[in-house]
């Protein structure tokens, strides 16, 4: 299985070097530090004091000796200067199995339930209501 973990990094339009990491971790096997993806065409170097964000990649493929081992995501900035900034977005880990590992599966919003137990109720009714109405069509006849 490959883990592929995205980090969104931000550089400020200031001259002061960033040299932010992006690191994935499964048990104490560290993955390659993460890198802007090839079709931005430019260094980490390139992207300082640019003002924009970057979409920075890294993978791990991991073994049956890694099983059970916790995943960490690892965000650094070591700039050398005397106030460190890195600004880091939008971290996304996936697997190649499964897709993304870190969404939760989806759960309805109490008043969605809410909505689908009165359409229930006004379905029954409904339903009561013809079932009257057919009665009294018949006994008409």
């Amino acid at each position: 299985m490959t883990y592929t973990l995205n980090v969104d990094l931000g550089f400020g339009t200031d001259k002061r070097p960033d040299d932010a990491s992006v690191f994935l971790m499964v048990g104490s096997h560290q993955s390659l530090i993460a890198t802007p993806l090839p079709s931005y065409g430019l260094s980490q170097a390139q992207m300082q004091g640019s003002g924009n964000w970057y979409d920075f990649q890294t993978s791990y493929t991991a073994t049956s000796a890694d099983a059970g081992d916790p995943i960490t995501i690892m965000l650094s900035s070591i700039t050398g200067n005397t106030t460190p900034t890195a600004y880091f977005a939008d971290v996304r880990l996936t697997d190649s199995v499964t897709g993304p590992v870190l969404d939760p599966p989806g759960t309805p919003e109490p008043s969605t339930w809410a909505m689908i137990l009165m359409g229930f109720g006004g379905m029954a009714g409904a339903a009561a209501a013809m079932r009257r109405w057919r009665t009294a069509a018949v006994q008409l006849a």
